[in-house]
């Protein structure tokens, strides 16, 4: 995020007291770096639905996307933070 120069960013943020997230940005999106082997899309689903319930959008990113992809990563978190109004792009 640092790099795309996105922030603040607020690692491991506790959204209630049972729920983590990996990143929240700008307070209000919430950025999920998703395993294979640690994720079920069904919980996720849930997850993810009771996040939106409490204000938050929240998007999910691949291994593979965030090693292979950081550009199009970047890109896209930029663009919701556009569409919650969170973000200016400074080339405007």
């Amino acid at each position: 995020m640092v790099r795309g120069g996105i922030g603040p960013v607020v690692p491991q943020f506790w959204t209630t007291p049972h729920h983590r997230v990996d990143l929240l940005v700008l307070g209000r999106l919430v950025v999920e770096a998703d395993g294979a082997q640690f994720h079920d899309p069904e919980e996720d689903a849930l997850r993810d639905a009771l996040l939106a319930r409490l204000g938050y959008r929240v998007i999910r990113f691949t291994y593979d996307e965030i090693v292979f992809h950081i550009d199009d990563v970047l890109a896209r978190v930029r663009a919701e933070l556009e569409d919650l109004g969170l973000f200016v792009d400074p080339g405007i």
